[in-house]
């Protein structure tokens, strides 16, 4: 795990993208930060007919880790499906072959079925796990197929396999209290600071309030590179994609068009004044003023990361039913565009901590902050 100039023994890394606490034993040098893998991010379309909008109870979104389709066999619309039962138990030493949607990154079993659980079309995985002999140690590997059942499953040493909670009304802030000896997640530091033990360390992660940085700055563009450019319905709106990609360490939103430009990593942030442009930090772990998540967006689509759709009459049944459904974080629905009148699409993305990278390596103390656990029960 790189670390700053001058970070030697016995410092703790704190990690801002994703919201990670490492206690550092052993000294390095040449600090870099790192990189971390993402697909694509959340992007709008401008589509007359329809209307888009977020749940109204305010949650945290907007990780695109999806590229699939909406559903185009309207004659089928209607037909309700058969609703998957609730599968929390994992399987040991079983692995279920192919039918892979994307890789992440895992500390362990229970972290991959945390992410397939908050992937929309996630229905089942397998993690490589750390006692394995194969090369892709903590690689979660996110699974889907037409019938939300594996095709095959074989018996392998190393590797757990198990299914998406989707169907068992799954916490939208789970709580992520382990931690994990002798296993690094390098890359996505943002501070260090000298701790007594890691117990300490995660304390310092979980309350560190730099992590928490909401202001915008108008007329204002960041002249780096961009990592992505998502369309995005406000200043606001491009903050939170930013604040959930692990990638984005900074973004300038462009009115004129919408697009939020996504600025990766950089030793020195270059600044310049245009008219027009609002520039920011992302705010991972502070609530930010979510008034604009409460209106609706005519006009606008968010494609992709759908969990299911339906015929509603209005757009105020299908933000409702958004609201109720626990997987579901934001919506788009069709007003009057044949022939997918009246459908309301139910959308989610990941929003939990995942890892850029994962590696073993002693002496090193990795977990999560524990902003999610203050009002539950750690057993």
């Amino acid at each position: 795990m790189a670390g700053p100039p001058g970070f030697s023994k016995e410092g703790s890394g704190l990690k801002r993208r994703t919201g990670l606490l490492v206690q550092q034993k052993t000294q390095h040098k040449d600090k870099t930060r790192a990189w971390t893998r993402a697909k694509g991010l959340g992007e709008e379309h401008k589509e007359t007919g329809t209307v888009s909008g977020l749940a109204e109870t305010p949650r945290s979104y907007n990780i695109d880790l999806s590229s699939g389709s909406p559903r185009r066999n309207w004659s089928h619309i209607r037909v309700i499906p058969e609703t998957p039962r609730c599968r929390r138990e994992l399987l040991v030493n079983v692995d279920f072959p192919g039918q892979d949607i994307t890789i992440l990154f895992s500390p362990d079993a229970e972290h991959c079925q945390q992410l397939c659980t908050q992937h929309s079309s996630c229905r089942f995985f397998s993690f490589i796990r750390p006692d394995s002999t194969r090369t892709s140690n903590f690689y979660c590997y996110l699974k889907s197929s037409s019938s939300g059942q594996p095709n095959v499953q074989k018996a392998i040493l190393g590797i757990t396999s198990g299914y998406s909670l989707k169907p068992c009304y799954p916490d939208p802030l789970p709580c992520l209290p382990h931690v994990y000896h002798d296993v690094d997640f390098p890359g996505a530091d943002f501070r260090t600071l000298f701790t007594a033990d890691y117990e300490e360390c995660q304390k310092a992660c979980t309350s560190d309030p730099a992590s928490c940085e909401g202001k915008l700055f108008p007329n204002t563009d960041i002249t780096m590179h961009s990592i992505n450019v998502p369309l995005a319905a406000s200043p606001e709106h491009c903050q939170a994609l930013c604040s959930a990609h692990p990638l984005c360490a900074s973004f300038t939103y462009v009115s004129a068009d919408f697009k939020c430009h996504m600025k990766g990593s950089t030793q020195e942030m270059i600044t310049r004044a245009v008219n027009g442009f609002t520039s920011g930090l992302p705010a991972r772990f502070c609530q930010l003023d979510n008034k604009w998540l409460k209106k609706n967006y005519a006009g606008i689509n968010f494609p992709h990361n759908d969990i299911r759709s339906f015929v509603v009459d209005n757009v105020e049944t299908c933000q409702r039913t958004c609201t109720e459904d626990p997987n579901c974080q934001f919506f788009s629905y069709v007003a009057n565009k044949p022939p997918a009148r009246n459908l309301c699409y139910l959308k989610r993305v990941i929003t939990m901590p995942a890892p850029p990278r994962i590696i073993k390596l002693a002496n090193i103390v990795s977990g999560f902050s524990l902003k999610n656990c203050h009002y539950k029960v750690i057993v």
